[in-house]
């Protein structure tokens, strides 16, 4: 956790998950600081959430976006690293279970490794 100082949570954001999830939590309200990295080997975008995820609301707003995110698009993927370093994949996860995830973890990394729009309705185009 030494992309920002005052936080309590980091969201590396990969390949093509920027846009749609960075959209997500803003329209949430949930606030971040961020940071853009240039390189093959670490995330396109750090998001620095910060000490706002005190309340509890705010954590269920952050796993709904989480869980919502996860489930708009084919070839999306979320997993949380927890304080103790182990990783947890999501998918599959109610919003209740990725809460309780998230306030122990440190790091949440998203990946859209699906640049073409797959949801139900475009599935025929």
């Amino acid at each position: 956790m030494d992309m920002f100082t005052d936080h309590l949570l980091e969201i590396h954001l990969f390949k093509g998950s920027y846009a749609s999830l960075h959209k997500q939590l803003s329209e949430e309200g949930i606030e971040f600081s961020e940071k853009h990295l240039f390189s093959t080997s670490t995330p396109q975008v750090v998001l620095g959430i910060t000490d706002f995820l005190k309340t509890a609301a705010l954590w269920t707003s952050l796993a709904t976006v989480l869980v919502t995110w996860l489930k708009g698009r084919y070839g999306r993927k979320v997993t949380i690293t927890n304080k103790d370093k182990s990783v947890i994949h999501i998918e599959g996860m109610s919003v209740s279970d990725v809460e309780r995830l998230l306030k122990n973890s440190i790091i949440v990394s998203a990946i859209e490794s699906n640049e073409k729009e797959s949801n139900v309705e475009n599935k025929d185009e």
